[in-house]
């Protein structure tokens, strides 16, 4: 969350925007899934899971550079 909120403060609101929202949507596809097969538990697994992936992609998106406006981007 705190580099989601780096890329927001960076000018990038669209792509914290997306990760925002396909945090959210990935709880509840998880949710709908896992609850049926470890009932209650499954909705806590959801948000643990939900948690790691969005990590996971975060920092993906962060080693890129791809987060960065042109703008801010150094020109050699």
């Amino acid at each position: 969350m705190t580099i989601s909120s780096g890329f927001q403060g960076a000018g990038n609101t669209f792509l914290s925007m997306l990760m925002t929202a396909g945090y959210w949507i990935l709880i509840v596809i998880l949710s709908f899934f896992l609850k049926e097969i470890y009932g209650l538990k499954g909705i806590w697994y959801s948000l643990l899971f939900s948690a790691v992936i969005g990590a996971v992609i975060t920092i993906i998106i962060y080693k890129t550079d791809l987060w960065i406006p042109k703008e801010l981007k150094q020109s050699n």
